[in-house]
């Protein structure tokens, strides 16, 4: 199979691939996988440790509870950033804030 994809993004989806110790195919398939909607457990990443750590931790609260400035924090975690795209603190997912840390 033969699949035509922009120099620019093939680029950059290889070094994301090595960086994250993958190959290039792996990480296409994996998206496709995703995309279409099935779940092929050899094929999804384990969840990793600093995540798994942090289950359980600190009590749940009522999202109209939260107050991130008085809390001091630096950035928001959360699964739908457009809830905060007037926060004028930073706004990331859990993939990208632990992308970051790495």
């Amino acid at each position: 199979m033969e699949v035509a994809i922009n120099t620019n993004i093939y680029q950059q989806a290889s070094a994301y691939a090595q960086q994250q110790g993958l190959s290039l195919p792996s990480v296409i398939e994996n998206f496709l996988v995703r995309f279409i909607g099935h779940s092929q457990a050899s094929i999804e990443q384990p969840i990793p440790d600093i995540v798994l750590s942090l289950l359980g931790a600190g009590e749940p609260v009522a999202d109209d509870d939260l107050d991130a400035r008085e809390a001091k924090a630096d950035v928001i975690i959360t699964r739908n950033t457009k809830d905060f795209a007037a926060s004028k603190l930073p706004v990331m997912t859990a993939t990208e804030f632990l992308a970051s840390i790495e």
